[in-house]
């Protein structure tokens, strides 16, 4: 089957590749100091990624605009599909010829997650990480996946393989992983694949803090 166009959003962004990287490191670690403050263990304290997002919107300067502006471009939960047929979901449903049989389970999954954007405040049907506090994390993924709109048996007799990355920035993937979280290699190699090749860019302790440990107290 032949492959659907991989990019449907250009960032625009005046930030080279280096410097997102170290903008997301510089929000990873912030997030981490808020995260794994010990009075806070016995709270709820949600999902790792919305203090990221959070944090990268904020930075102290000199990287604040920057950051505000990073945060802004940062596709959250953006549905993209990979294997067979390799795409955001709104590429390969405005490309029905070449999808083919997951032609109407992409275009379900575009019209769901648009939907899914508009109700939780986001504006022109993407979630992006310059939302903040309005949008949490996993909140369209849950509306998509509530409606039903999901064909599995389609996707899997054609090959293909639905993703929900934490970031994207154009074509690139951003993987986000807190202190809990682990790497899956079949994940990685996915987002790589989706990306012509190009390894996901990464927010984590190996990349950010390289031989630093955090002590970051579970909740108890």
């Amino acid at each position: 089957m032949t492959q659907a166009p991989a990019t449907v959003i250009h960032a625009g962004l005046g930030i080279t590749e280096g410097e997102a990287q170290r903008l997301y490191c510089e929000a990873f670690k912030q997030a981490l100091d808020v995260y794994c403050d010990p009075t806070k263990c016995r709270k709820p304290r949600g999902i790792f990624n919305n203090y990221f997002f959070d944090a990268l919107k904020s930075l102290p300067p000199p990287n604040t605009a920057a950051g505000q502006q990073l945060a802004n471009a940062t596709l959250r939960e953006m549905p993209i599909l990979v294997g067979a047929v390799t795409g955001t979901a709104q590429a390969v449903a405005g490309a029905p010829a070449m999808a083919g049989s997951v032609g109407p389970v992409a275009q379900a999954l575009a019209t769901a997650h648009s939907n899914a954007a508009a109700a939780l405040g986001a504006t022109g049907g993407l979630v992006t990480g310059g939302l903040g506090g309005l949008v949490r994390s996993c909140l369209a993924i849950g509306a998509m996946l509530g409606k039903g709109v999901l064909n599995w048996g389609i996707l899997r007799l054609a090959g293909t393989r639905l993703k929900f990355p934490d970031g994207m920035v154009g074509n690139r993937i951003l993987e986000i992983k807190g202190p809990f979280d682990k790497h899956k290699p079949k994940q990685q190699q996915a987002y790589k694949d989706f990306a012509g090749g190009v390894d996901p860019m990464v927010a984590d302790m190996a990349v950010c803090m390289p031989g630093q440990k955090k002590k970051c107290p579970r909740r108890v």
